[in-house]
């Protein structure tokens, strides 16, 4: 799922062609910032609601996903989950002299993505800028309007 997804998303990069900003929700947020971490045509990214440290996030999560994949791999030491899961993991494709072109937008109520995987993700990057929304996960939607607001006056920053 995530190679397709990465697959597509740099389809997509190729058939607008130049340089290009990059925003992803919740999953999508993962899956941006591997893109941006190793894309050299993504000069901007904007992260909502995401995090890293997926092996942590698996054990700590709300998540229905979460909980499914905990309960899947419940026999699996979380050393050797983290070990499957570094191809994937976000933080492994992070890019501290891009951290210029990013901003991150997350929750903290976030029981999805508990603060703090947010927190790991961001000092992956190397501190971006960042808002922190007194919302959780499904609740920011009640901030859309602002949240895209922000994303549209980077890219415009950022993009030119």
């Amino acid at each position: 799922v995530f190679e397709r997804a990465i697959r597509e998303t740099r389809g997509v990069i190729d058939t607008i062609g130049g340089d290009v900003g990059i925003c992803g929700v919740s999953l999508g947020a993962v899956y941006s910032s591997m893109v941006y971490g190793f894309e050299d045509r993504a000069k901007s990214c904007c992260l909502v609601l995401g995090g890293g440290n997926l092996a942590g996030m698996i054990q700590e999560s709300d998540d229905d996903l979460a909980k499914f994949l905990r309960r899947r791999f419940r026999d699996v030491p979380a050393k050797d989950l983290a070990r499957e899961l570094e191809e994937i993991e976000p933080c492994n494709y992070a890019d501290k002299n891009k951290s210029g072109g990013m901003m991150m937008i997350n929750a903290v109520f976030d029981h999805s993505i508990p603060e703090k995987f947010g927190q790991l993700l961001r000092d992956a990057w190397g501190g971006p800028k960042c808002y922190w929304l007194r919302t959780g996960h499904v609740g920011a939607i009640i901030d859309a309007k602002r949240m895209l607001g922000e994303a549209v006056e980077h890219f415009n920053e950022t993009l030119g």
